[in-house]
């Protein structure tokens, strides 16, 4: 499965003296592999190098398992199992996820812009690229020594480094529970319909009520609409 699935849209990324760290996007899931060169006549012995864990392969894998049973395993697992395989000549010391949230406030100066959506425009694609806010690590994996080096490339200190004590990024929970679920409905919540608020139980539309008074809700438990 990693051959002919994961390995094709892996891109690993080197970083040395002449590549320099990679500005990686925000919110994606990475891994920093530590190599150590297995030739007695290379000058560099550590190098290290970066690997996006693809968002185009879903983040659990399932694996043979026994009757009435599933078992899974998560693609950055896998990926960081087959480490060696992506860098030949190497030897992987060690492979750490991490996962960094990068800084999306606009700054848009409405008075002295002459086309307004062609400023906002602008400000939304460097959205992708801001300063770093928030560094992900799991707490059993990162090694002290990899964590300063990142905080370095990231330019960023130790209050913004959150520990995890798990799995990075748990958006993939959405589309797991609808994969395991499969068959076991019954041991699924009922959906939740949001109530109507008894502010809005009048004829009256949202906008009239609103001129008359504030207007609270507690979303998504009840609906506005």
């Amino acid at each position: 499965y990693f051959e002919e699935t994961i390995f094709p849209v892996l891109t690993p990324i080197a970083v040395d003296a002449y590549r320099p760290f990679p500005t990686l996007l925000g919110k994606t899931l990475n891994l920093l592999v530590m190599l150590e060169s297995e030739s007695f006549f290379s000058d560099f012995d550590e190098k290290v190098a970066i690997v996006q864990v693809p968002s185009v392969l879903e983040r659990f894998i399932e694996v043979p398992a026994g009757p009435d049973q599933k078992m899974f395993v998560l693609l950055e697992d896998v990926i960081a199992s087959h480490a060696d395989q992506l860098f030949y000549g190497y030897r992987v010391k060690s492979v750490q996820a991490f996962r960094l949230t990068r800084n999306a406030d606009l700054t848009i100066h409405e008075e002295g812009a002459q086309d307004l959506l062609a400023e906002i425009e602008k400000e939304l694609k460097k959205r992708k690229w801001g300063t770093g806010t928030r560094l992900e690590v799991r707490e059993r994996e990162m090694d002290d020594e990899v964590l300063q080096y990142l905080l370095k490339e990231f330019e960023i200190g130790e209050s913004d480094v959150y520990r995890i004590n798990g799995p990075l990024d748990l958006t993939f929970l959405f589309g797991f529970v609808e994969k395991v679920s499969e068959g076991k409905e019954h041991l699924l919540f009922e959906s939740f319909i949001p109530q109507r608020p008894h502010d809005l139980e009048s004829d009256e539309t949202i906008f009239e009520k609103a001129l008359e008074k504030d207007l609270f809700f507690h979303h998504p438990y009840e609906s506005f609409e």
